[in-house]
């Protein structure tokens, strides 16, 4: 109800009505905060942590492709090698419930998007083995030690990617890259997390893939 009567108005308008000034990404979600007149972090506010709702700006291209997967809060190295899967990150991922926030793009400019919907949305039960078997896998390799090579200066590892799962994968989720191991360091440490075998890693997290993101957008009415 809060968000129907901007239904098809462009971002740079809703900016000016409540008094945006920057045009940045996170401004998008700013935007959907104020239109919720929710002082703060969304998810941090108690309405939607009763309601386990988690709130998500999805920009859609003019073409309809989604090209942004979706992150989640970063998981610790020696954590995840002794956690059960019903205290893990993963786990809380597919009980939430989520809201997104869609914006239609133009053109290539995020000011040229216009608010197309608002949908709530739950990971269907099919999808979420998928999500406990990239968990499972991440867990495995972070415990038998990942592989960390350096490719013209930057790390490849071989944690799940998006083509070894259709639903989700890990890659970093930091400012910058961090590492420290035996012959390379890089970064500052603050933007890494320290592995069970005492090398560091820039900070890891879950990712649903763009093209399921997509696809769960498309086929909900």
């Amino acid at each position: 109800e809060k968000f129907s009567p901007y239904l098809g108005e462009n971002v740079v308008e809703l900016f000016k009505k409540y008094n945006i000034n920057s045009t940045g990404k996170s401004a998008i979600s700013l935007l959907a905060q104020k239109i919720l007149n929710i002082n703060g972090k969304i998810d941090k506010s108690s309405e939607f942590q009763k309601a386990n709702i988690e709130m998500k700006v999805i920009r859609v291209e003019p073409n309809g492709k989604v090209t942004e997967s979706m992150s989640f809060r970063t998981f610790d190295f020696k954590q995840i090698v002794d956690e059960s899967w019903e205290d893990s990150i993963a786990y809380e991922i597919i009980n939430k419930k989520f809201m997104f926030v869609i914006f239609q793009k133009t053109n290539e400019s995020d000011l040229s998007a216009t608010l197309k919907k608002v949908i709530f949305w739950n990971i269907p039960d099919d999808d979420k083995d998928e999500i406990q078997r990239c968990w499972n896998e991440t867990k495995v390799i972070i415990k038998n030690g990942v592989k960390l090579d350096v490719v013209n200066g930057r790390v490849k590892n071989n944690l799940p990617s998006s083509k070894s799962n259709r639903v989700c994968h890990v890659r970093p989720h930091a400012s910058k890259s961090a590492y420290k191991f035996e012959g390379f360091s890089k970064g500052d440490l603050k933007d890494a997390h320290e592995l069970p075998d005492g090398r560091w890693m820039t900070k890891q997290c879950f990712w649903l893939n763009n093209y399921y993101i997509q696809q769960a957008i498309t086929n909900k009415k």
